[in-house]
């Protein structure tokens, strides 16, 4: 039997060998694109006791496309559709079914898109309920890696796995709002690294720092570790000035790849993110929906609407014709600005915000 990378990498092929067939037959979608797939994951589609096809749902509800099963009980519910229709817009089916015959996890596929749901969260939107989500073409490096965490060999630990990568997703996210604010980091570790004496204290005990060399010098090694450094004039006060420097002052250019543009507002820094992407051949009406990096909110969407159907907060059609939210404070937009440049590619770092000294 082939591997999981061997697998994906034929479904892309087949997927990109005729679009206009998967995004109209989702017969095809299910035996060409997801078929293969849950195979290599164990999920043998040939068998009944691990995969039922078109699950007849209690109560006269309808028909789940898949059922996942172990111990004869369903444990994923797997609703398939063609690559036309929106997944967002089969999400309340999708979880009602799994709720309905008491299967942990919803799954929502259209060949190339793959979303994985708790069916249940108390007190929580349906949209706030994804673990993860994935496009076997954009995000290819980590597709095999996001897909193992349901393979059916491990289901004894299949909460422990699922829990653990939305836990390293979380952290990760909780990683990069805090990277996004280079200048508290400094700020904090300062005071801190000045306390420290010296392992060789009798040599250096005649050496004195400025809090201002240590944050120097710090500055310098968190630049090091990845985190970028402050521009010139957004030097970090001493500890205890009264008045901290905010999050993200106005500004009058964002800077990409070594291309100014210049901005007025703040909602600025992602509207003219999101349009250097569609001028690069990014961000198109196919990549949509695209989420937030917790999962919460939807960013970039193909209509002004809510996955509850509700208006967009604060909505802005771009260039292309699709929908970016523009809710959010200055840091908020700021990171997702970065956020989707590392979608499509991108170094998140490529990205320089200029202010107003």
């Amino acid at each position: 039997m082939a591997s999981l990378e061997e697998t994906l990498a034929q479904v892309r092929q087949t997927n990109e060998s005729n679009p206009n067939l998967y995004r109209s037959n989702e017969t095809a979608v299910r035996n060409h694109l997801i078929d293969p797939v849950l195979t290599a994951l164990g999920w043998d589609v040939s068998k009944h006791e691990h995969v039922i096809p078109n699950y007849a749902i209690q109560n006269q509800r309808g028909y789940a496309d898949y059922a996942l099963l172990w111990n004869g009980s369903p444990v994923i519910m797997l609703e398939a559709k063609n690559q036309s229709i929106s997944l967002e817009d089969q999400l309340h089916q999708a979880l009602q079914y799994a709720f309905d015959e008491g299967a942990d996890y919803s799954l929502l596929c259209n060949g190339k898109e793959w979303r994985l749901y708790w069916s249940f969260v108390e007190r929580s939107q349906p949209s706030e309920r994804l673990i993860w989500s994935l496009d076997l073409h954009a995000d290819e490096a980590r597709a095999g890696t996001v897909l193992q965490t349901i393979r059916r060999r491990d289901i004894r630990d299949f909460n422990g796995e699922i829990k653990s990568y939305a836990k390293r997703r979380a952290l990760q996210d909780r990683w990069e709002a805090f990277i996004a604010e280079h200048e508290k980091i400094v700020a904090a570790l300062a005071p801190v690294f000045r306390s420290f004496r010296p392992i060789n204290e009798q040599q250096f005990r005649h050496v004195r720092h400025t809090l201002h060399e240590c944050r120097s010098f710090v500055a310098d090694q968190v630049t090091r570790h990845g985190i970028p450094p402050a521009k010139p004039g957004t030097e970090v006060p001493p500890a205890g000035d009264p008045t901290p420097p905010p999050l993200l002052p106005t500004g009058k250019r964002i800077i990409i790849n070594g291309e100014a543009i210049e901005i007025k507002r703040q909602k600025d820094v992602l509207i003219r993110t999101a349009e250097w992407l569609i001028e690069h051949g990014k961000l198109t009406p196919s990549d949509c929906p695209i989420l937030s990096a917790t999962g919460r909110r939807c960013i970039v969407r193909s209509e002004p609407a809510t996955v509850e159907g509700d208006s967009l907060r604060s909505a802005r059609r771009l260039s292309n014709g699709i929908w970016i939210e523009l809710q959010g404070d200055k840091r908020t937009l700021t990171a997702r600005a970065r956020m989707l440049l590392s979608r499509f590619g991108f170094d998140p770092n490529i990205l320089v915000v200029e202010w107003d000294k």
